[in-house]
């Protein structure tokens, strides 16, 4: 289903895992140009990976400038008290 489409969602989120790699916003500006937040994945492997963190905010902030972005690696826990903390919030802004 195409990006640019509004299914009646009251967040958007844009996904960049690091096996992406750091481009994926340049590569695919409308995924990133109108989402709330941006969630970077699996950063418990960044350095393997050979990921460019600082390039990757660079990018990401290119498209969508001041976008509320997350950090974050499921294995570890790192980051998602943080993003879990966002997503309520959000709910509870948005509830009818």
């Amino acid at each position: 289903m195409p990006v640019e489409l509004r299914l009646g969602e009251k967040i958007r989120v844009a996904l960049l895992s690091v096996t992406e790699g750091e481009d994926k916003p340049l590569k695919y500006p409308t995924l990133f140009n109108s989402p709330d937040a941006a969630v970077i994945t699996k950063m418990d492997i960044a350095e393997p990976c050979g990921f460019n963190r600082e390039l990757a905010l660079k990018n990401i902030n290119e498209i969508r400038p001041g976008i509320r972005i997350f950090e974050t690696s499921a294995k570890t826990g790192a980051g998602m008290e943080e993003w879990l903390n966002y997503l309520a919030e959000e709910r509870k802004k948005r509830e009818v």
